[in-house]
């Protein structure tokens, strides 16, 4: 079996947007779907958080971030929602200061690790003598693999990782993830383009292939590669990570308070009323 026909293209869209308007009819608009959007993480189990600084007001929860200012509002939305907003979010906006393409792969392959292949081709260039962009490796703990090239003051970033790690066991295994993230005269040209052709949301996998191409990094998918595109799993909520530190850290030692005798301690301590109590036991 070749590479391309073990691949498949489960995931090709924008993940990330960071954008911002002064005027106030677009500030305003921008503020609404974004409010919209944490109204709908707060339902969905996820908490709202609040944060201020700069002139600027806000609160975030989930997959969106809203502040709100004197020079006007400025949105970040991550993820699916970023990809399924993308078309309402970006006419509205007058800048867009970064947003991300991603594509993500599967692969039958046991010894498949594009995060290796990039790496070691960015040392042998080196080696060589020859150009090659500064690059960050990371080996982890659970086969966190993953390969960073430009810093955090370049316009366009690169990272390939595996997926199924970063994910926490999300993604099925071989998965793999490859994005370019563009800030400031990349973003803005970005943001240019898609207003010239909005067909380019669509276009994500051949943006990000691109991107790579900037380095003269080669993509493993191509024009053969089968697309099957899936929904990406749902995010762990707020509500999911307490119920679980809830059995894991709290339970058992509540079990042992009143396998002694401290059940009413124990009530107090987790500030119950009798009748809850009583259901609890």
């Amino acid at each position: 079996m070749g590479l391309t026909t073990s691949l498949r293209l489960i995931e090709s869209r924008i993940d990330w947007i960071s954008c911002s308007a002064s005027d106030a009819k677009r500030a305003e608009q921008l503020a609404t779907i974004a409010d919209a959007g944490i109204g709908r993480e707060i339902s969905a189990g996820d908490r709202r958080s609040y944060f201020g600084g700069h002139g600027y007001e806000g609160s975030q929860a989930g997959h969106w971030k809203l502040a709100e200012g004197e020079k006007g509002t400025i949105v970040q939305v991550g993820g699916v929602e970023a990809a399924q907003w993308a078309t309402s979010l970006l006419p509205i906006a007058e800048h867009v200061s970064r947003i991300d393409y991603c594509a993500t792969l599967r692969s039958d392959l046991n010894d498949f690790n594009p995060v290796r292949t990039i790496y070691r081709e960015l040392e042998r260039r080196k080696a060589a003598g020859e150009d090659a962009p500064k690059a960050k490796h990371i080996e982890q703990l659970d086969e966190g693999q993953g390969v960073m090239v430009g810093s955090r003051s370049s316009a366009y970033v690169i990272r390939c990782y595996n997926k199924t790690a970063e994910s926490g066991g999300l993604y099925p295994p071989g998965t793999w993830r490859w994005e370019v993230e563009m800030k400031r005269h990349a973003s803005e040209g970005e943001h240019a383009r898609i207003a010239h052709k909005p067909a380019r949301l669509g276009q994500a996998a051949d943006i990000v292939k691109a991107a790579y191409g900037r380095w003269q990094l080669v993509t493993p998918w191509d024009a053969e590669t089968p697309i099957e595109l899936t929904r990406a799993p749902a995010h762990i909520r707020d509500t999911e990570r307490a119920l679980e530190w809830l059995r894991r850290q709290v339970a058992p030692c509540v079990d042992w308070l009143v396998a002694n005798g401290y059940d009413q301690e124990v009530r107090a301590a987790l500030n119950l009323p009798t009748e809850v109590w009583q259901k609890v036991g």
